[in-house]
């Protein structure tokens, strides 16, 4: 079994859709928030997830992008 451990950095974003508005190009786009944090482990799946927060206006579905500190240590020397 694949291992991880909060120590790590987290690798992913997670997020949920915050809102609507329209854009000055006259066209409806998403809102997002950050709300926690995900861990992947060796096999890239995602492993554990802490949530800061749980938004009171929320439809329960959860994204996650990869965060920038992540992407830049990711295939360095071990």
């Amino acid at each position: 079994m694949a291992k991880t451990t909060k120590k790590n950095a987290p690798t992913d974003h997670v997020i949920y859709v915050r809102g609507e508005f329209i854009g000055d190009d006259g066209k409806k786009h998403l809102s997002y928030g950050t709300i926690g944090a995900a861990w992947r482990d060796e096999e890239g799946q995602i492993a554990s997830v802490k949530l800061d927060t749980i938004p009171v206006s929320w439809n329960g579905v959860l994204y996650f992008r990869p965060r920038k500190e992540a992407e830049t240590t990711e295939g360095g020397a071990e």
